[in-house]
């Protein structure tokens, strides 16, 4: 177990038909949705990815596989 510093934290998500760009670019596009809502991550330390088995290894009914992440904020 890990303590975190006390934070505020998106939980963001990255859907794609396909499991490596859910992998190559979340960040990104993590951070970009962040800026939008008037928030920045630019000083992230770290990041927690959730592997949970329904919505990342089953695509759902349109063929969507995702990876949710908490991000902290600035």
């Amino acid at each position: 177990m890990r303590e975190l510093a006390e934070t505020d934290a998106a939980l963001c998500w990255i859907k794609s038909k396909s499991l490596s760009e859910t992998r190559a670019v979340p960040f990104d596009s993590a951070a970009k949705a962040i800026r939008e809502i008037g928030r920045s991550c630019v000083n992230m330390k770290w990041c927690i990815d959730l592997y949970h088995q329904s919505r990342y290894a089953v695509p759902d009914k349109n063929g969507y596989v995702i990876l949710d992440c908490y991000i902290p904020l600035d």
